[in-house]
């Protein structure tokens, strides 16, 4: 259960679990599944929350990461051509693989 995120050329996996979700409820002061009910408004969460998150979600494969590798795979990522919006879909897709939202009806489990 991991999501993929391409950066350049290589290809990160992203987990959530449930020690991670808690992780970051203590690190960002709130439940990081509030960024969602945000970007619903067309809010963008703040980046360094989007990078806690995304350094969260890199710690079950990509092992060694540091939050500051985490900034510049993020950097990267936007040099790549891409804009922060665009890492909303990958957070989303993480959160739904991992259980913490709701799939899409079609990509439901029985």
């Amino acid at each position: 259960m991991f999501t993929e995120f391409k950066v350049g050329d290589h290809t990160y996996k992203l987990r959530l679990t449930v020690q991670g979700i808690v992780a970051l409820e203590r690190s960002l002061g709130f439940s990081p599944l509030q960024i969602f009910m945000e970007i619903d408004n067309d809010v963008l969460p703040k980046i360094s929350d989007m990078a806690i998150i995304l350094h969260q979600m890199l710690q079950a494969y990509e092992h060694g990461i540091s939050l500051d590798d985490t900034y510049e795979i993020i950097g990267d990522y936007i040099a790549d051509g891409h804009t922060y919006w665009d890492l909303v879909p990958v957070f989303i897709e993480a959160f739904q693989e991992a259980g913490f939202l709701e799939k899409e009806a079609g990509e439901r489990k029985n």
